[in-house]
């Protein structure tokens, strides 16, 4: 049986190439949200995991210690002065995190040069490594890293409140607690470090729980007056529930 080859019916060249050019537009279009999107749900899960091994790993502490506060803690391990050498703020933060190791080769962390406000702003190491608030850095499970200060737990375990501040509990409420900060780093520390997108300040209160505002901190991501924007997001996505709306 032949077959005639006139009744078959195909695209021409001219359907073909604007129907790529119609699919090139939508994937134009649709693959950087889509990038976007997942790049942040990434993020959200780091930051899940590293809220949750922080926040247990220093609520295990106490309970282990018959403590209501980390003060009590530090105490508890002869810990309970003031002493800036690496060797002693190492020893502290392992009372927390026994696995934690300090981070000479930018292994978790980045370099100073390399971190940024949420407004694009490089942070020029002001308020990070030597010289700044958070000189010490470390690196802790599943590659998460840490920069902190050698007060951070200081005020928590002196009478000199001198060189701490207050975090607000919420920004409903006025009441207002000494808190420690350290910045938590979850990208990769080669790579730009942005505050506010994978780069975190956490503030930990006295019963070593995680304070959801600051209100001097800043998450707005626009306005290049900001000194330290994308300091406050951690306690926006926490009130934001995990949700990155900024």
């Amino acid at each position: 049986m032949k077959i005639n080859i006139k009744n078959f019916k195909a695209f021409t060249l001219s359907e073909v190439l604007i129907t790529l050019s119609i699919l090139g537009v939508v994937a134009a279009i649709s693959i950087p949200n889509i990038v976007s999107n997942f790049q942040k749900r990434v993020t959200i899960t780091k930051r899940q995991r590293a809220y949750s091994y922080i926040i247990n790993n220093i609520q295990e502490a106490l309970i282990v210690n018959g403590c209501e506060t980390i003060g009590c803690v530090m105490q508890n391990y002869g810990l309970y002065n003031n002493n800036n050498t690496v060797a002693f703020i190492t020893k502290r933060f392992k009372v927390f995190f026994p696995d934690i190791v300090v981070d000479n080769n930018n292994k978790c962390t980045p370099s100073s040069d390399n971190i940024y406000y949420l407004n694009g702003k490089n942070t020029d190491g002001i308020d990070m490594y030597a010289g700044g608030h958070f000189p010490y850095r470390y690196c802790l499970k599943n590659g998460i890293g840490i920069a902190t200060s050698p007060n951070s737990f200081d005020r928590f375990t002196n009478n000199n409140q001198s060189n701490s501040f207050n975090c607000v509990l919420s920004d409903n409420n006025s009441s207002s607690v000494q808190c420690a900060s350290f910045v938590v780093f979850l990208g990769n520390p080669k790579g730009k470090a942005i505050l506010g997108k994978n780069a975190f300040l956490f503030y930990i209160n006295p019963k070593g729980e995680l304070a959801e505002y600051v209100s001097w901190k800043t998450c707005n991501g626009t306005n290049k007056n900001l000194s330290e924007d994308g300091a406050g997001c951690i306690g926006k996505i926490l009130k934001d529930g995990w949700k990155m709306n900024y």
